[in-house]
């Protein structure tokens, strides 16, 4: 699981409820998690900064702000400030699309903590994409886009990626999943998706829980290989 950095006399916890899981190229380079409750929003900016994550991928946000269930932990509109415990952030630009909202988030702290990631006057930037309509609702096709807009922000190097949703399991498994299949099939033509869900399950077995979504991977893959003419066998 991840783990996070703090001393328990400043009242911080090392827990979140997130797992690791692999990319095709790099371990624990991918992150689930669910979306932040009103008690964990300082726990998640703590998460974000401390693994270096420059993408998070959102479903299941209250996008009117009316479900006290979920926390508030940034700022909806560009240029708003919002503060959260030890961190301050803010919305520099915004662009909306039919599938999903994208922002990009800069991160800044005014506290000096031997546990923070960050130190107070510098700033951490990501990218935040609120998917606002869930996977149920979306044909392949808007998957497969979804997919390619998520791929093209998906960080180069050393940031991590985090896929949440309210139980950090259903809708970010299935696209965290997808984008492990896509980057497979890219450099590995030949797939079986079974061991791959099956691997992705033993660490987060709340995953891919429906025939359903075991469909939608198979006819998103399609879907790809025929937009990319490239020979494939995703196995059975």
């Amino acid at each position: 699981r991840v783990i996070l950095m703090g001393d328990s006399q400043e009242g911080l916890d090392d827990y979140i409820n997130a797992v690791f899981i692999p990319s095709f190229c790099k371990k624990n380079q991918q992150i689930l998690t669910q979306i932040p409750l009103p008690t964990t929003v300082n726990d998640f900016w703590r998460m974000v900064t401390q693994y270096k994550v420059t993408l998070v991928v959102a479903f299941e946000l209250d996008l009117n702000r009316a479900d006290s269930s979920i926390g508030n932990y940034f700022p909806m509109t560009e240029s708003e400030e919002l503060s959260s415990g030890y961190f301050k952030i803010k919305s520099q630009k915004t662009m909306s699309h039919v599938l999903w909202n994208q922002q990009q988030l800069v991160v800044s702290t005014d506290t000096q903590s031997s546990t923070m990631s960050i130190t107070p006057g510098k700033e951490y930037q990501l990218t935040h994409l609120t998917c606002t309509r869930a996977p149920k609702d979306l044909k392949p096709s808007d998957l497969l886009s979804l997919m390619t807009m998520i791929r093209s922000s998906s960080p180069i190097g050393s940031g991590r990626t985090v896929y949440m949703c309210r139980n950090g399991a259903e809708y970010s498994g299935l696209i965290c999943i997808l984008s492990l299949l896509l980057a497979r099939l890219d450099n590995d033509h030949r797939l079986t998706v079974p061991l791959v869900v099956g691997a992705i399950k033993a660490i987060r077995p709340q995953v891919i829980p429906t025939v359903h979504q075991y469909k939608l991977l198979y006819q998103v893959l399609a879907l790809y290989h025929e937009s990319t003419n490239v020979y494939s066998n995703f196995g059975d």
